[in-house]
């Protein structure tokens, strides 16, 4: 027997019956009726045996459909995809996030454990869609200043779609130290970044990383786990932009000298102050952004284990060491041909880089943001109204939420997260009060360079039944049902471009 789908060249469902090959009874779902009885079944008991087989099809038939649904339902599951993303906080707390996603079916949990193996996390994962049929969610703690690099902390993800469960720890990661795009910055800027990592005591990562990005697209990558290093990029044709490319892996051992001697330098002061961890990471974040007025900044920041350990400021030129285990590696940089060289590289060099790379065909997609408004009731009365906004390339966005004045009602930067498909995520709440509700519309505007002008969907607050329903700009249909039980409204979301 044979059950399919998908297929248009092969009939749904076949049925063959053989003795030593040769075929004694078939059927298949393209026939209009099943196999007439042989003419060599001539005995009356074959053909009643013969006519009992074909009676058993349909039976037959029931048992493989049902094992052909179950198989579908158990099998057409995803497993979900784990990444970690950390952003420390000006207060030296450090904001870590376990972002779990392209998962099916939708139930899934996610919980943070520290190293005593005990949950450090509180409230309910929400998860939300991602549009091609699997979900995504998140889930984060916060590890405060004195635990950073001392504590672990785990995140553990169970789903039907792994027999056990993943099992991600934090290692402090490339930091976003470096010049942290504002969403208010014009969204047709271009940042180029050398991101570095040093590590030592790290058996799942590479000893050395190092990742040159245009706008977060990959223009060179390295790691010493490699044979040899990228290869240029086809799209990379003209020869000023190849040369360019193979001068900046020319400069990768240069920039791997310094970084080991930043390591080496900063291992060997802490170990001197007793505050050494086994495990060590140093990292380096160097980047210019260009504008689309023609003006250009910088930034180097240098970070071990999470805390910063040397930058540059590029008003006075000079490096500066926010610690005291810094001033010696400061001293070791700041020779006339290493001031140089970085004064060089931000202010001509990685501007040049920019005018080259840009042509990327990576650089130059436009993707338009997905919105979708999710709203939770409190037990308090109030309604966390949420603006999910998905799918959009470049990174830079702004999500505004807007009261009924036309004013800002939100608070706080826009955390921006990668998708792992080439796009970003983000998503903004409000909070409406438990008066406002039905009172107030509030408005997601989202600014993104994808479009002319915005996207702006506003969400309406109706108390009905004890439940607030959201109405969008456009209502499609009034629906009435049923004297005594009130009036209900019923239509369909639509974004509006205004």
């Amino acid at each position: 027997m044979v059950k399919s789908s998908g297929f248009n060249t092969i009939p749904e469902y076949i049925h063959k019956n053989t003795l030593n090959d040769v075929t004694i009874f078939h059927y298949d779902s393209d026939t209009d009726s099943k196999m007439a009885c042989p003419d060599w079944l001539n005995s009356t008991e074959a053909r009643e045996k013969w006519s009992f087989m074909d009676y058993q099809t349909d039976h037959i038939r029931d048992i493989i459909n049902l094992g052909f649904e179950s198989a579908v339902q158990q099998f057409n599951r995803t497993v979900p995809e784990v990444r970690i993303i950390e952003k420390k906080k000006r207060t030296g707390s450090v904001t870590v996030m376990c972002h779990v996603m392209g998962f099916y079916p939708r139930e899934v949990q996610v919980f943070w454990l520290g190293s005593d193996l005990q949950p450090v996390d509180e409230g309910v994962t929400e998860i939300l869609p991602n549009g091609e049929g699997t979900y995504q969610t998140r889930k984060s703690v916060i590890v405060p200043e004195e635990d950073v690099g001392k504590q672990n902390y785990s995140c553990v993800v169970l789903h039907i779609s792994v027999p056990n469960n993943i099992t991600t720890v934090w290692v402090f990661t490339v930091s976003d130290e470096g010049p942290e795009r504002d969403s208010s910055a014009d969204s047709g800027s271009l940042n180029l970044c050398i991101s570095v990592v040093k590590t030592s005591g790290f058996n799942t990562i590479p000893e050395y990383i190092q990742k040159n990005t245009l706008n977060d697209v990959t223009i060179f990558h390295y790691d010493s786990d490699m044979d040899s290093k990228m290869p240029c990029p086809d799209w990379i044709n003209s020869t000023a932009a190849r040369r360019e490319w193979n001068y900046m892996q020319f400069q990768t051992d240069r920039i791997s000298y310094h970084i080991t001697q930043g390591f080496e330098s900063a291992v060997q002061q802490f170990n001197r102050t007793g505050s050494l961890a086994d495990r060590n990471i140093y990292q380096a974040r160097g980047c210019c952004v260009l504008y689309p007025n023609g003006t250009n900044t910088s930034s180097l920041t240098h970070t071990f284990n999470g805390k910063d350990f040397i930058g540059f400021d590029f008003d006075r030129k000079t490096f500066v060491a926010p610690v005291h285990e810094a001033v010696v590696y400061k001293h070791q940089r700041e020779t006339r041909s290493s001031l140089f060289n970085v004064l060089h590289f931000f202010g001509t060099q990685c501007i040049q880089n920019i005018q080259l790379f840009k042509t990327a065909p990576a650089i130059l997609e436009r993707k338009v943001p997905e919105v979708r408004i999710f709203q939770q009731k409190k037990r308090a009365g109030s309604v966390t109204v949420t603006c999910h906004v998905t799918g959009f390339y470049p990174r830079e966005v702004q999500v505004i939420w807007l009261g009924s004045d036309l004013q800002s009602v939100d608070e706080g930067v826009t955390e921006i997260l990668p998708n792992g498909d080439g796009t970003y995520q983000t998503r903004k709440s409000v909070i409406v009060p438990e008066e406002d509700v039905g009172k107030q519309n509030y408005s997601c505007v989202v600014l993104h360079i994808s479009i002319p002008n915005n996207i702006t969907t506003v969400w309406v607050g109706q108390k009905c039944g004890g439940f607030a329903l959201w109405i969008p700009l456009v209502c499609i249909s009034l629906l009435a049902c049923g004297t005594g039980f009130g009036v209900w409204w019923r239509c369909q979301t639509r974004d509006a471009v205004i």
